[in-house]
């Protein structure tokens, strides 16, 4: 028998396994092969994916840009990125860009929200499985701490580095490279 108070534990714990399980098979079995494309087209895709509701605007920035990439992963790791830009932002008009750039050796992408911010003590150990900053989303749910850390390890198997720069209050920038 289960108490009404004993139901969200639950439940975080149900969402805590699945989280763990989704990690585990997305890193291992990411389908990394690379093929070309347009960061426009793998943006369109984002936007079929992502519950972009009327108060957010989702941008793509640069969408000409061509890639020679896993796109299934980028797709993974976009998707991870703006779908937490969403839940997360406490604004009554989030905004969301996504920019892409090819300097040669690498592509550079960038997230950009106009969220809440991550306080600097906080901006490395996000990445680390299992931690979060405490707060709720937009539905008063708590995150799970393995979406930041899947990403991670997806830019890593790319050969590519992640880095969030932050303002507490004024948004968050999370910048990733795939080497190519």
């Amino acid at each position: 028998y289960l108490s009404i108070g004993s139901i969200d534990p639950v439940y975080h714990a149900i969402r805590m396994v699945d989280g763990i399980l989704a990690h585990t098979q997305t890193v291992n079995s990411s389908d990394m092969q690379k093929v070309q494309f347009t960061f426009g087209s793998v943006m369109d895709e984002v936007k079929r994916l992502v519950t972009i509701t009327p108060e957010f605007t989702l941008s793509t920035i640069n969408p000409e840009t061509m890639l020679y990439t896993a796109r299934y992963a980028l797709l993974q790791i976009l998707v991870n990125l703006i779908n937490n830009a969403i839940k997360y932002n406490d604004k009554p008009h989030g905004a969301v860009s996504v920019s892409a750039t090819d300097d040669g050796t690498h592509y550079t992408f960038r997230v950009q929200d106009n969220g809440p911010g991550i306080k600097p003590q906080y901006q490395l150990k996000i990445f680390e499985m299992f931690s979060t900053l405490g707060t709720t989303d937009r539905k008063k749910k708590k995150g799970t701490g393995i979406g930041l850390s899947t990403v991670k390890k997806l830019v890593e198997k790319l050969n590519g580095t992640i880095s969030v720069s932050s303002e507490p209050g004024k948004g968050s920038c999370f910048e990733f490279t795939i080497g190519k």
